[in-house]
């Protein structure tokens, strides 16, 4: 899955999501529990999602995007994953659990820069900073 893994992300820097997700996928079905290429998935989906012009296509990649994601935490909750899992919640207005998440990374990464700028944006989102 590896080396299909990283076609994917040779595409994706290239500006080839469809390519890249091809080959995500092809990780994917070789170890389904390659949370590497799930989560990287979720970054080809938020990609499409933020490029896409249709509202209904916007908010399909942002599903898909989602779940990868949360596949991806499910295999294995590693702070890349739970970093852009705290950053689709920032996205979808869930403050809270922003929160929550940049709680689990503190503990995990403490004094990093991405926890905090992400802590700064959730607590503005409620009205606390």
């Amino acid at each position: 899955p590896v080396a299909n893994n990283n076609m994917g992300i040779l595409y994706l820097q290239q500006g080839r999501p469809k390519e890249a997700i091809q080959f995500f996928k092809k990780a994917i079905d070789s170890d389904k529990n390659y949370d590497i290429a799930h989560r990287n998935m979720a970054a080809v989906f938020y990609q499409l999602a933020k490029q896409a012009s249709d509202d209904v296509k916007k908010a399909d990649y942002n599903s898909m995007a989602r779940q990868s994601i949360q596949r991806a935490m499910e295999i294995a909750p590693t702070p890349a994953s739970m970093l852009a899992f705290a950053r689709m919640q920032l996205k979808d207005g869930d403050f809270d659990g922003v929160l929550g998440m940049v709680e689990k990374l503190d503990a995990i990464l403490p004094a990093n820069k991405d926890v905090y700028q992400l802590k700064k944006l959730a607590l503005e989102g409620l009205g606390r900073f």
